[in-house]
């Protein structure tokens, strides 16, 4: 009897010190969720508004490109970090008015967007599509 206990003995710090790591993963996990869900919503409001900056603008001028300019100065006043692409980035349906923004931004994580297979998580991408109003 007391060899077993003689080979028990660490068993309830072990446990403890494991039960702390998991607790300290899910911890990080809850902070790095947040701040991606908190990124989507930021981006998704700065390319609505960039949006419908562009449908005014291509209401007043009619001209694509001075729409799309637009649009891009209104996510650069909103946020200097949220990356505009080259490509993509602002289309303009001339026949319904209705404008395409696209942007991305990385959302700030502990975990996330250091690991090779959670790295897409933090990587937002959005696509706003907002058209003149029919008031």
């Amino acid at each position: 009897m007391h060899a077993r206990l003689r080979s028990e003995t660490g068993m309830m710090g072990k446990l403890v010190i494991v039960w702390l790591l998991l607790l300290a993963l899910m911890c990080v996990s809850a902070v790095d969720t947040f701040s991606i869900m908190f990124t989507t919503f930021h981006v998704a409001d700065a390319a609505s508004r960039a949006a419908s900056a562009g449908v005014d603008a291509y209401a007043r001028t009619g001209s694509a490109p001075s729409a799309c300019e637009e649009a891009a100065t209104a996510i650069r006043a909103e946020d200097d970090t949220i990356k505009i692409p080259k490509k993509g980035f602002c289309t303009v349906d001339p026949q319904t008015g209705r404008i395409t923004i696209t942007v991305k931004k990385t959302a700030h994580t502990f975990l996330a967007g250091h690991l090779s297979f959670t790295k897409h998580y933090a990587q937002v991408v959005h696509t706003e599509t907002v058209g003149p109003s029919s008031v």
